[in-house]
This record gives structure tokens, sequence and C-alpha cells, in this order.
């Protein structure tokens, strides 16, 4: 990333990979979009300027419990959509329902923190309900997986404080090219998961499931494993704890701004990130059209267009992607 006297964006270079080569492009404006971890490492490499400390910083993401039952009837977990029907808690969470793949679905039942069911724990609180907590091995795994279109599952996120020392910092070892450093230290739950977790077993139960289980998929203290991770590059209304303004442009970079995840402020308080960050690039691309190309807003006058509709479809074949 390269600036002029006036501490604007104005330039960025990049690497060919296989062949070491060296590419400049200059733009009127940079827009950095390449997620909560590349994106402040992005920043960090460049040597840009950081004068709160909140480059890289505040990381959250959501804690997981997975709640399973076995159906006395086909729920089509293989097949369809990965998931037709959401519940969202603002500022609590959310409960989804999921189908996934017979592959996934194995993986699901084996990863948690919980331990192994029947063998041990890991220190975790009490089972919410359910029949059993944990991973499932050996034959236990089989008999959950014999029928794979019997087992329903529920999605259980709860929301993550934002904390300063929960981030993305670069490498002391490896080259800054080469990777970040994520450091999450400490986690705090804003929602305790006892609650909508009990809530997906008695889900469970009232449809005739012959056994329940929970996977807890994540532990309350550290963890190598981070899901929906926004607020790397919070945007806000006050400098002391934002690196972006309102209109998620830098703060100390004029004519950068940041488009992806790392833009949010939080962990929008369970459900998935996705759709929001979209929104969240569209008006950041407003932002940018009126600013410094003297355009106006589209938003609020054109209706959207799906991406399943035939134009977009024609589109997309007559160019040949």
């Amino acid at each position: 990333m390269h600036t002029d006297g006036n501490g604007s964006a104005r330039a960025i270079t990049w690497r060919t990979g296989a062949t070491g080569e060296l590419h400049t492009e200059e733009a009127r404006v940079v827009v950095l979009a390449c997620g909560s971890i590349e994106t402040p490492r992005l920043w960090l490499n460049s040597g840009l300027p950081n004068p709160n400390g909140w480059v890289g910083r505040g990381l959250t993401d959501h804690f997981v419990d997975l709640v399973s039952g076995i159906m006395p009837f086909d729920v089509g977990s293989s097949r369809g959509p990965g998931s037709n029907g959401r519940i969202d808690y603002p500022g609590v969470g959310m409960l989804e329902v999921i189908g996934v793949t017979p592959g996934l679905d194995a993986f699901l039942h084996a990863f948690s923190d919980a331990g192994i069911a029947g063998a041990y724990d890991n220190g975790l609180p009490a089972s919410h309900g359910a029949d059993t907590v944990g991973r499932l091995m050996g034959l236990h795994l089989k008999e959950a997986m014999a029928d794979v279109d019997r087992l329903l599952y529920i999605d259980v996120f709860t929301d993550d404080d934002v904390e300063w020392q929960n981030g993305v910092t670069l490498s002391s070892t490896l080259p800054p090219t080469s990777m970040a450093r994520c450091r999450a230290s400490k986690f705090s739950i804003a929602t305790e998961p006892r609650a909508p977790s009990r809530t997906a077993s008695s889900w469970s139960r009232n449809r005739s499931a012959c056994c329940v289980r929970s996977a807890r998929r994540r532990s309350t203290a550290s963890t190598s494993r981070v899901i929906h991770s926004p607020s790397t590059m919070r945007m806000g209304a006050d400098a002391a704890d934002s690196v972006l303004d309102a209109h998620a442009e830098a703060r100390w970079v004029k004519r950068l701004f940041v488009a992806d995840n790392s833009a949010l402020a939080n962990g929008l308080g369970g459900p998935n990130p996705t759709l929001t960050t979209q929104a969240l690039a569209t008006r950041t691309a407003e932002a940018i059209v009126r600013k410094y190309f003297d355009g106006g807003g589209w938003v609020d006058r054109e209706s959207p267009v799906s991406s399943v509709e035939a134009v977009v479809t024609s589109a997309v074949s007559e160019r040949g992607l």
C-alpha cells in the first residue's frame, strides 16, 4: 500500500507468487476486502498508521453448540438446501436448522471440545437436557450415522463481546508476507448458551426424537477454531476504539476503505454475518461513489436483482464466466 504526501491511499503493489514479479497499480480509491485476518495483515505489512492500537484488534467469533436428534421419520438432512429455517434473538444469538452431507455429518459428530460422550467432558457444564454431550466415536458414531436422513440438526450461535487482546498481529518468526499471527487468549461470551441449547434440545424431544446429543463445538476459553470472525478493523463513531469512520473509510488514511466483515463493530448478536457484510459493502460502495466520484446512491431507488434471475444467467453465459 502506498500513500501520497497528504496521507491518502494512492497505489498498491503486489507480487506474482510463481515468478516473484512485482506489480504496482495506482487508483483514486483503494478498497481492502480480504477478511478479518488478511485485511489487518495487509495494513500492518504496509506500515500504515495505528495510533489507537485497534488495527487487528477486537476479533470476535460465535460460540457454537450443535444439538442433534435422531427422529422417527425422514428429515432429508442430506438433501436440499443447507439451511431452510432460522430464528434470530437480537442481541442474544440464533437457532438454525441445518442439513449437511454425510461426510460433514460424521465430522460434526466428531468435532467437539466437550470430550468424548460417555468418557470425559473436559470440565464443561451440564448437558442442557441432551442425552449425551461431546464427540461420538466408534460404535456410537456408526449408530448415529446408520440413517443420516433421520438426523435433525439445530445449530446454536451466541454472541461474543469485543475484547481488545483478541486479534491479529504479524508473525515474529515467519516472513511478513507469509501469514499473520491470530491471537485469541480469551473469549467473553455475551450470552450463556445453556438456555438456547436447552430450547433446541426441547424442540427435538417435542418432535419425538429418540436420542438428543449436544456437540459443544467450542469451549469458553482459548480456541484454535474460529467461526464467523468480524471486528478486526472496526468502524464506529468514536475514534478511540475504531479504525474506520461511519462510512468505513480509514481514519488515518484517506481514500482507503474496508469493505469486508472486519469492518463490523462486533459479532452482530449471533447470526451469520454474511448478509450484513454484503449490505455493508454496498453501503460503502455508495459512500465511495458519492464522496470521490461525484455520483449518487442507488439502493433507495433500485430494486436488487437476484443472482438466479434469467438476465443474470444470460449475462454470465455471454461472458463465458
